[in-house]
């Protein structure tokens, strides 16, 4: 393929860049379980995707600039080294749990601050209408959702250490030192949406559809009530922040 022109195409093409430099790195792969990365075994997913890299390195200097489609030479390695199981986690992985930026995490960030003001000020979770049987439940399950503290004591440990061969070339060549390349934001930006989203998906499994409408209903008003959307205008419903398939890729 040639050097991408359209906007939406420039923005995949960043997409899948970020997310193969992110999986390439080293100090990466400890975070494979946490993120739900789809690897049979770390280093042989790490390494089939550095080929792909590699690969596609060698055909940009040979083909003097020609840009190969690297989504396609992933699917391929992919399929090659581990097989096709892997090829169609990692475009599940890939669509609905990897994330750029912030700017991907905005159709979830409505909802995630309603719930954020609620959990420290009990009459504000009350007026989400959750049930009774299961309001004190669902606010410890999105305690313990959002909570970084192991992930953070990974980073911090990974920090201290001196980076890879590897990942010093990365870190060189794609200005991962620069704040909006910074791996550390984009793990936690994944990991907090993973985790509000299967905290979502769980909370949803607990409700009747009359109950989940409920909910919808009291998560609104409590937005409106802080400015996080205008009066007589709803919430996107609940269903729309939990992971599609969830259980099949638990």
């Amino acid at each position: 393929m040639s050097q991408p022109e359209d906007t939406d195409e420039m923005v995949q093409y960043s997409k899948i860049v970020s997310a193969a430099i992110l999986l390439s790195l080293d100090s990466f792969v400890p975070f494979y379980p946490y993120l739900d990365v789809p690897a049979p075994t770390p280093d042989s997913f790490k390494t089939a995707i550095r080929a792909v890299i590699l690969e596609n390195r060698a055909t940009f200097d040979i083909k003097n600039g020609y840009v190969p489609d690297l989504r396609r030479t992933i699917d391929r390695i992919l399929f090659e080294r581990l097989g096709y199981e892997t090829v169609h986690r990692f475009d599940w992985w890939y669509k609905n749990i990897f994330i750029e930026g912030p700017g991907d995490y905005r159709v979830f960030s409505r909802w995630k601050r309603v719930l954020l003001g609620a959990k420290n000020i009990e009459s504000e979770w009350a007026d989400l209408r959750l049930p009774l049987r299961i309001s004190e439940s669902s606010k410890t399950h999105f305690l313990k959702a959002i909570d970084r503290t192991e992930i953070t004591a990974i980073y911090e440990k990974i920090y201290e250490m001196e980076l890879s061969e590897w990942d010093l070339d990365m870190y060189t060549r794609h200005g991962l030192d620069d704040e909006f390349a910074d791996p550390w934001m984009r793990i936690r930006l994944i990991f907090s949406q993973l985790q509000y989203r299967k905290f979502m998906g769980w909370l949803l499994s607990q409700l009747s559809p009359d109950e989940q409408d409920a909910f919808h209903l009291g998560a609104t008003q409590v937005a409106v009530r802080h400015n996080e959307t205008e009066p007589g205008t709803m919430l996107p419903h609940p269903i729309t922040q939990i992971l599609p398939d969830a259980h099949a890729f638990s």
